[in-house]
């Protein structure tokens, strides 16, 4: 980027420098040392010739000459859609798209800038190209190309008049230090929005410098018209400013020149005494004090989403078209701004949204576990006062046949009571233990039968599985129907060569779970009874393992094995 010095030293040399061409040579080492550019280069128009002719030396990356037809062809066949800040930029899809002659003779990735004279005319062709050809010109980089080619506007305007470059240039310098100083601004505001995420700051900064770029009294940057027809100051330059009718809420009603821009979506200026002023905005200027306003929309996405007001006190000065070139550069930025700013607030809301979603659902969640928990702690409660009254009832029988049967029922009674306590104790209100529960419940099966005096031995191993009630409600039960039947009749008499035993076993193959029942007892004498079953409790053992869409079998080998197989969770 250059600085005002560098626009300086190079007006000195050129105030010292008689020859054209060295004038050229010194400006595209100009662009070369500030603006970054590779190449750089310029034709020349003559007077009356129809072609544009190469002026400067070490140019041999364009063609001698180019013909005024070729450019004019270009321009005709749609070259504005090539245009960026101002600049020509040729591009492969551009040659392919006119295939015009000027563009099969230049390189791809060429920057053109038409050198015009007071009367509009081309007299000249000014050429740059950066190290990445075709690459998208910057603002920065299209306001130094333009910024050389007023100086060689009058570079060629002291050619014409035969005299020295200085004659001229001095009636440009005012203009050229201007082009910086807004070169400069506008460069300190990208750098300073680029660099923060805080839009205050942000917009601040914009109106900031806007107020020093265009040397204008009030700078106030507005938020997108609301529901009910209204702007939001959001930003005003100088803080201190005392006018509250600037600076409080506007509506579109009260300022047509606001609902102008808001509608077109492009700037307007309006002055205090000009035409088609309605009363309400005429007695807007004159309570406000303002002689002239230039409102500009902040549009994003085809969306005004802000406005920018620019107020002149002083006098009903309009802006020129260079000054709204700058302008709109800077509220690019504002734009951006405002749309980052809106977006930062729809993630904040969306996440304030979604926590408190978070916190309704756990504390839903935490009351519904709370319930859940006391719902198993009453079941238990009223299934252990049923094994009780089962217990007391036995108490009165002498009937052995009805004390087993009342026995055999108190203890399934109690195999589903074991399982709601535990999910009334555990963190998980959902979901069991399996390992925990069957050691909890043949702990509690063992010692409520008794086999001839003996101590029954018994284990509980493998892996640890969580199961959720209804599917652990119905194992509990065939463990407790199968470890029952062991302990009633598979020690009929004293073993010979080892303790009674009992042992169960949990693994998962792979998506199932596999819980295997043995005894070294004295074994089914006849499996067909298994498969067959006349007794409730085989028949309620294959009932259940069906439940559970399981398989189930017997094999009688030095005692009884039953291994039940189902999958591990419901399908």
């Amino acid at each position: 980027m250059a600085s005002l010095d560098d626009v300086r030293e190079l007006l000195d040399t050129l105030n010292h420098t008689v020859p054209f061409t060295d004038c050229l040579d010194h400006v595209m080492g100009f662009l070369q040392r500030t603006g970054g550019f590779e190449r750089t280069g310029y034709y020349d128009l003559p007077s009356g010739s129809p072609v544009f002719e190469r002026f400067t030396q070490n140019t041999t990356w364009l063609p001698e000459q180019l013909s005024i037809e070729d450019w004019q062809g270009f321009l005709d066949r749609g070259g504005e859609a090539s245009k960026q800040h101002g600049c020509y930029v040729l591009t492969a899809s551009s040659a392919i798209r006119f295939a015009s002659e000027l563009l099969l003779a230049l390189p791809i990735g060429t920057v053109i800038v038409p050198v015009t004279a007071s009367t509009g005319s081309t007299t000249g062709l000014l050429m740059a190209s950066h190290p990445g050809d075709g690459l998208p010109v910057g603002e920065s980089s299209a306001a130094l190309l333009r910024l050389a080619g007023s100086v060689i506007r009058g570079v060629t305007l002291a050619k014409a008049a035969g005299g020295p470059a200085a004659d001229q240039l001095e009636r440009t310098i005012e203009l050229l230090e201007k082009r910086n100083r807004e070169l400069v601004h506008l460069q300190s505001a990208v750098a300073a929005t680029s660099a923060s995420l805080d839009p205050a700051f942000v917009l601040n900064t914009i109106a900031h410098e806007l107020v020093n770029l265009i040397d204008i009294d009030l700078c106030i940057v507005y938020s997108g018209v609301t529901t009910t027809g209204i702007i939001e100051p959001l930003a005003v330059t100088p803080a201190d400013y005392s006018g509250e009718l600037v600076t409080t809420p506007q509506t579109l009603t009260t300022l047509r020149s606001l609902e102008r821009a808001q509608r077109s979506l492009s700037p307007v200026q309006v002055t205090a005494s000009g035409p088609h002023l309605s009363e309400e905005e005429a007695a807007w200027f004159e309570a406000t004090g303002i002689r002239s306003v230039f409102w500009a929309p902040v549009v994003y996405h085809e969306d005004a989403i802000g406005h920018v007001l620019l107020a002149d006190t002083q006098s009903e000065r309009l802006l020129s078209k260079q000054e709204i070139a700058f302008i709109m550069v800077l509220i690019s930025q504002a734009a951006s701004s405002l749309a980052n700013a809106r977006l930062y607030k729809e993630i904040h809301e969306e996440v304030a949204h979604r926590r408190a979603a978070e916190d309704r659902l756990r504390a839903s969640l935490r009351e519904k576990e709370t319930l859940l928990k006391e719902v198993h702690h009453r079941v238990k409660n009223n299934l252990q006062l049923i094994s009780s009254m089962l217990r007391l009832q036995s108490n009165n029988l002498d009937d052995m046949e009805a004390l087993s049967v009342l026995h055999d029922s108190q203890t399934r009674v109690q195999a589903m009571a074991m399982i709601h306590e535990k999910l009334h104790s555990s963190r998980n209100a959902a979901g069991v233990s399996l390992l925990d529960y069957i050691r909890d419940l043949v702990g509690y099966l063992v010692p409520s039968y008794q086999v001839h005096g003996q101590r029954i031995e018994y284990g509980v191993e493998g892996e640890n599985v969580e199961l959720d009630i209804d599917r652990a409600i119905p194992v509990g039960l065939i463990v407790t129907e199968l470890v029952s039947n062991s302990l009633k009749h598979a020690f009929p008499t004293l073993p010979i060569n080892d303790a009674p035993r009992v042992i169960i076993q949990l693994a998962r193959d792979g998506t199932d779970l596999v819980v295997v029942v043995a005894d070294n007892g004295t074994g089914i004498e006849d499996t067909d009874l298994f498969d067959n079953p006349t007794s409730l409790g085989l028949m309620i053992v294959r009932t259940l393992a069906a439940q559970l869409g399981g398989l189930i079998s017997c094999q009688a080998d030095d005692g009884t094995t039953f291994t039940i197989r189902f999958a591990a969770s419901p399908e």
